[in-house]
This record gives C-alpha cells, sequence and structure tokens, in this order.
C-alpha cells in the first residue's frame, strides 16, 4: 500500500492501494474498507484515486454524504 501524504494533516487516511476498478484505504484505526466499481461508477473510483494522489480530500470524500458503499471491509 502506499502511504496517504495527508496534506491537511486531519485525515484518518493511512494507507491506500487501487487497480482500475477498485480501491481500497486503510484507516489510521487498522480499518480497511475496499471500495469498487460493483458498488460505485467508475467516475466515483477514479475520483477516489485522484484525490489519493493529490494527497488531500480522500477522507473528507468517503465521510461526507452521499456514502459511498463500500464492497467488503476487514
Amino acid at each position: 500500500m502506499t502511504k496517504y501524504k495527508n496534506l491537511s494533516g486531519e485525515s484518518n487516511v493511512d494507507s491506500f492501494e487501487y487497480t482500475p476498478e477498485s480501491f481500497t484505504v486503510m484507516f489510521m484505526d487498522g480499518s480497511y474498507y475496499e471500495y469498487s466499481t460493483t458498488k460505485n461508477s467508475l467516475g466515483e473510483i477514479q475520483k477516489m484515486q485522484s484525490y489519493a494522489e493529490a494527497g488531500i480530500g480522500l477522507g473528507t470524500m468517503l465521510a461526507t454524504k452521499p456514502y459511498h458503499p463500500h464492497d467488503r471491509k476487514w
């Protein structure tokens, strides 16, 4: 996984990884969430990837309504 830059200093996102059709995030509490095009549009997955690479906005995006449904959590 790639360490999230957390440019705001306030994110609860620790790290992430992605494929063209899925996005996995690890939060500071050690929980993992996987999002994919099964439950989200490809555009939403691409937005997650873009925010992750930018290092800002990912935690807010995932926590803001409408919530993005995850495929699995562990």
